[in-house]
Formats: C-alpha cells, structure tokens, sequence
C-alpha cells in the first residue's frame, strides 16, 4: 500500500464516519493520497493525518471546512526516514526509492498554501521509531518554521491554542488568559528549538502551580512573569476545571 493509493471507497468512508459521530465519536483518517483528502472532506472525517498530497480540490474543500476539520501532517517521520535512518538500516537511497524524499516535498509544499489559507495544522504524530524516538515531539515546531513557513509564535500557537481546540477544550487549553489551566513553560529566547533541550526550560507550571524552577539567572524572567499573572489576574483566579469545577489557585 503506498502513499500515492487510496484503498478505500467513498461509501466505506462514509459509513465509517456515520457510525462513529452517531456513537459521539470522532474520526481521525491517514490520508496521504489527493483523492483519499477529498472523500475525508466529503464524508465528515474530524482530523485528516499526512494530507502530503493535497491538490487544488483538497485545498479548496479544507478551507471551506476549516472551522471543523484539522490536519497534522506528521512530518517528522518521513522527513528523518531520508536523513537520519541510514543506521538503521534505511538509506537516503532507499527513501527516494520508496518515495519519501517526494513526499515530504509534496508535504511542505501543501502545509504553506494551507498554512496561507488558515487551515488549522497541527504539529505531532508518527513518534515512537528508533530514529524517531518518543520524547522528542519538539522537533516539530522547528519544522513548522524551517519547513512550511510559519513564524516562531505561529508555531507555538498551533502547538498551543490549537492543540486546546483539537482536543475539544478550546475554552480550557492552550492559552493564558483567566479560565484557562494555567499550563507554562518557562525558556529565555523565542527559538523554538529550545524545546528540544529539557535543560534550556528553566520553568514548569502546571494548572498554576510551580513544578519546577530553576535559580537566578533566570528569577528575573519568572519575576516578570509573576508581575504579569499579578496584574491580569489580581494574584489569584479562578480557573474553571475540566468538570466544571472552580479551582482558585495563589501565585507560586
């Protein structure tokens, strides 16, 4: 089964996806393939995995849908097949050979006109192989500037307020304002592939409170920080949880 086929009929796609929504479940397809996007928009699918190959068609189909469906291209993966899987046996020849190098040009060329069009893509996927280990999701926000155009900040958002939106808590998750979970992660430069490096993050909070914090120098970043939430939030707030719950919460 290749990138560039579709196994799939559209009435098989649409069943799956009636079923699954009647149960309140949601759908997520891996779809690399130009006609396999466009029977994912025809039939409904809620997150479409790869979209490598997406056409005009696809596009136009994605932008009229981009208030509901997202996209994570999973990039890294194939990207690191055609550069760093030589010693594990798969060689940059036998990528090209398999057609990875082609997919990841098709992949960052597609990502950048969605990108362009407000499509909502999200970074993650495809983690868990020997030269593309769990623990380093991170790379992706790298690839999303170096790759498919987007600024530092656009990249941290679709790995923050996006990722709020695609787990169904857009009004909870992955943002600082009042009546979100207070989640940040403290670094001191707006390279995002300080990420990469759990040494270079100097802070950790979680729901507001401190889970770690390193030292001076960099107390006077967390005491700016602290002088932030102090203004916007009166040094305590009440931030609604999951269940509905209040959960008033003092400064660390």
């Amino acid at each position: 089964m290749g990138s560039t086929e579709t196994n799939f009929t559209q009435e098989e796609v649409d069943a799956c996806v009636e079923e699954a929504h009647r149960c309140g479940k949601r759908v997520c397809a891996q779809a690399r393939e130009a006609q396999s996007i466009v029977m994912c928009c025809k039939a409904g699918v809620d997150v479409v995995y790869h979209a490598s190959y997406c056409d005009a068609e696809c596009r136009a189909l994605l932008c009229e849908q981009k208030d509901r469906v997202f996209v994570a291209p999973a990039i890294n993966f194939p990207l690191l097949s055609t550069t760093s899987a030589a010693s594990y046996g798969l060689t940059p020849e036998m990528a090209k050979k398999r057609g990875l190098i082609d997919e990841v040009d098709a992949a960052c060329a597609a990502m950048k006109e969605m990108h362009e069009k407000g499509i909502r893509v999200l970074p993650g996927g495809d983690y868990g192989y020997a030269w593309a280990p769990h623990g380093t999701y991170a790379r992706d926000l790298d690839h999303f500037v170096r790759l498919f155009g987007y600024t530092p900040k656009e990249s941290l958002l679709a790995g923050t307020a996006l990722g709020g939106e695609i787990m169904g808590y857009a009004g909870e998750l992955g943002k600082v304002q009042p009546g979100y979970y207070a989640d940040r992660i403290l670094v001191d430069t707006a390279d995002v592939t300080v990420f990469q490096d759990t040494a270079r993050i100097h802070g950790i909070f979680i729901n507001g409170h401190k889970h770690k914090l390193d030292t001076a120098p960099h107390r006077a970043a967390y005491a700016s920080w602290r002088g932030q939430w102090a203004s916007g939030w009166s040094g305590s707030t009440d931030i609604a949880g999951a269940d509905g719950t209040k959960l008033d919460h003092e400064m660390p």
